[in-house]
């Protein structure tokens, strides 16, 4: 609906549209979750209120397609992985219900003006920096929403903002703790430290094949290849039908007489620029038009893209092997794209798909060409990286009892000569470093900065884990951190401590709701 109407409209009267969108949610605003489970089947009860089976699936795609985003290249959707992104979406799911409900229990109310400015502000939603209703509905199909289940989702955001804002506002911090934890904030140390590199000890390990078997076999679940599916595909575009037109020579002096102030230049020096224009926004005009007929073609003769491609001078492409998870594809990289091939119409009764808009210009239509089910790696094509994890594990092993060896005859009073003598490292020193300062590894100086100050009678030494190395850290000197109750970093700090208790109070009053809840599985 709002992609119709966005072709026709603009300004305000795109302002009056999404008014109206929104004041239609607001009459039932925060219900869309407390409401929801008419005759759908229902995942779980929240203090009486529904959960559906729809709602959950919807959040664990959209927590899964942002796993893949953040992985890219690296993404892999194991057994524990979707297990755990499973539960959070049940979780976030009951929290927001008791959230909801609680805050519509409170009185709390956000006002359509307010969640109709919130939309249209959004630059997602926005071409050339004015609210785009076209723009809107592809976004949220491309991202898995409905209108409504996005519009609540938003007005959870605000509500969410509005009761935190509450609890951050009204906290405050003791002058004496803000001081204390300053001071500390500021403080500088010395310390020495030796490397212990994990490469050191690998010459030292032997992984035995008994031990690569067992791994293998107690974490099957992480080697399984990915179900994937092999696609054909058309394709409908704007910049293909463009190609297709040949602008009349009269059609190009209007367009170009209408729009003379975007060229400043006679027509025959920027005529083929005209043209382009002109065809593009033919090629606009006769896009829906062609994508009706793409939806009839490949409806009436599910079973094949070749009468569709023909009857509209398409291509029929293909892929190679994709996952429903797959970054790498252009055509997986869209959810809805994904959603569609798996989906039992498609997948498993072979159908083509319906038209999938990709962008406000781009249309595509798939079917599947072969399927492979998940499956078990077998053991020789992951032995290799059993062995080199296995390795690694047992280098760092050694390394962490080295370094556990060091800290006790340094603690016993051996000199740091000594201890490097005995075990092969070489000291480095680190003078006046802070606790956010940039003079040595970050995780270095966090562990420095975790051991007790040294006494007269006891050395203060430990170790850590490095990303490639076992560290041993002796503190050798402590400067106080200087504090000035005038100084705008403080002040500015203070503010930091109050809004962090606030944070923490909203935090256990999100807690308290959980535990006071009644679940129901089912």
């Amino acid at each position: 609906m709002l992609i119709s109407i966005g072709e026709h409209i603009s300004g305000w009267v795109t302002w009056v549209i999404v008014s109206l969108l929104v004041l239609a949610f607001s009459l039932w605003g925060i219900q869309y979750y407390l409401g929801r489970g008419a005759g759908e089947k229902v995942l779980v009860k929240v203090n009486g209120f529904k959960i559906t089976d729809t709602l959950f699936q919807a959040q664990y795609r959209r927590l899964r397609r942002e796993q893949r985003i953040q992985a890219g290249e690296h993404f892999v959707m194991t057994t524990t992985l979707e297990k755990q992104l499973k539960q959070q979406a049940e979780d976030q799911l009951i929290s927001t219900t008791l959230f909801t409900k609680a805050a519509d229990k409170a009185g709390f109310v956000i006002s359509p003006t307010q969640l109709n400015l919130n939309i249209t502000h959004m630059p997602y939603f926005q071409e050339k920096g004015v609210f785009s209703p076209q723009r809107f509905s592809m976004v949220l199909n491309n991202i898995l929403y409905t209108e409504q289940g996005f519009l609540a989702e938003v007005t959870t955001s605000l509500l969410t903002h509005q009761l935190k804002s509450g609890f951050v506002n009204s906290a405050f911090v003791l002058p004496s703790e803000t001081l204390k934890d300053y001071a500390l904030l500021n403080q500088q140390r010395d310390f020495d430290y030796a490397a212990l590199p994990v490469t050191r000890f690998l010459p030292k390990v032997n992984v035995t094949e008994q031990a690569v078997k067992a791994y293998y076999e107690d974490h099957l679940a992480d080697f399984h290849v990915p179900e994937r599916v092999k696609l054909s595909y058309v394709t409908l575009s704007v910049k293909d039908i463009a190609k297709r037109l040949e602008p009349t020579a009269q059609a190009i002096k209007n367009y170009y007489a209408q729009n003379e102030n975007r060229y400043n230049k006679p027509l025959e020096a920027v005529e083929p620029a005209v043209k382009q224009a002109v065809a593009e926004q033919m090629a606009q005009h006769k896009f829906a038009d062609l994508s009706d007929q793409l939806a009839n073609l490949t409806y009436a003769d599910p079973n094949t893209l070749a009468k569709a491609a023909v009857g509209l001078h398409l291509t029929v492409q293909s892929t190679d092997w994709v996952n429903r998870d797959d970054a790498h594809n252009y055509l997986m990289h869209h959810a809805n794209v994904a959603q569609a091939a798996f989906s039992p119409e498609v997948l498993l009764q072979g159908n083509n798909s319906d038209v999938i808009n990709l962008d406000p210009d781009t249309a595509v239509v798939i079917r599947v060409l072969a399927h492979q089910k998940s499956a078990p790696k077998t053991l020789n094509l992951v032995k290799a990286d059993i062995q080199l994890h296995l390795k690694e594990k047992a280098a760092i092993k050694l390394a962490q009892q080295t370094a556990d060896k060091m800290v006790a005859a340094i603690q016993s009073g051996q000199s740091l000569p000594a201890v490097a003598k005995t075990f092969d490292v070489t000291w480095q020193k680190q003078a006046g470093v802070a606790l956010h300062g940039d003079t040595a590894a970050s995780d270095l100086i966090k562990a420095a900065f975790h051991l007790p100050l040294p006494t007269a009678t006891t050395p203060s030494v430990g170790d850590t884990l490095l990303k490639d190395s076992v560290a041993v850290i002796r503190i050798t000197h402590m400067t106080p951190g200087q504090v000035s109750a005038e100084d705008s970093a403080y002040k500015a700090f203070q503010d930091e401590m109050a809004n962090a208790n606030g944070d923490v109070d909203y935090q256990l009053y999100v807690k308290g709701l959980r535990d006071s809840a009644h679940v129901v599985k089912g």
